[in-house]
């Protein structure tokens, strides 16, 4: 069982490797996003699909370790959760701490990039809404000159209609 927990430990600590670098991949986005840099976001992105695909293939192989020592945990990918494949670790002592010390550390890491990925994104609908709002206040000045009749009075169709958002329906 020795060599088993080490095996865990290894791809746990594997894992915890993946979510820093997932994380300094959020930390770059945001400065793309702040220089407006869309060809990097774009491969921003990419590499974030790939860490997070590698994510997943670790965690069919912790899976499948536990398939081999026939340790019955009743998970698949979607509802993979290290706490519960811990407690089912059958050692005692030293090795399962370090196993629970990674969970915590690993923990840690996700939060981070869950407010990172927060941050983002409000970045980006900040952004559109600017860009959004420039637009439309253009288009509306153009409809108010292309309106006016003879009088100066502006097309009826055109008064008191709610504001429109012509750009950007923004999807993060």
């Amino acid at each position: 069982m020795e060599i088993f927990a080490h095996k865990i430990e290894h791809l746990l600590k594997e894992k915890l490797s993946f979510y820093y670098k997932l994380a300094d991949i959020l930390k770059q986005e945001k400065k793309f996003i702040l220089n407006i840099n869309v060809d990097s976001l774009w491969k921003v992105s990419s590499k974030k699909k790939n860490i997070v695909e590698l994510i997943e293939k670790l965690r069919k192989k912790i899976l499948y370790l536990f398939d081999e020592k026939k340790i019955d945990h009743e998970m698949n990918i979607k509802t993979f959760n290290l706490s519960e494949l811990i407690a089912l670790v059958p050692l005692h002592g030293g090795k399962k701490t370090n196993l629970r010390y990674l969970k915590i550390k690993l923990d840690g890491i996700k939060q981070e990039i869950t407010l990172l990925a927060k941050e983002n994104k409000n970045f980006i609908n900040e952004y559109f809404c600017i860009v959004d709002d420039l637009v439309t206040t253009i288009i509306n000045e153009a409809d108010k000159d292309s309106c006016k009749s003879v009088y100066g009075n502006f097309c009826s169709n055109k008064i008191n209609k709610p504001r429109q958002n012509f750009l950007f329906k923004a999807k993060v």
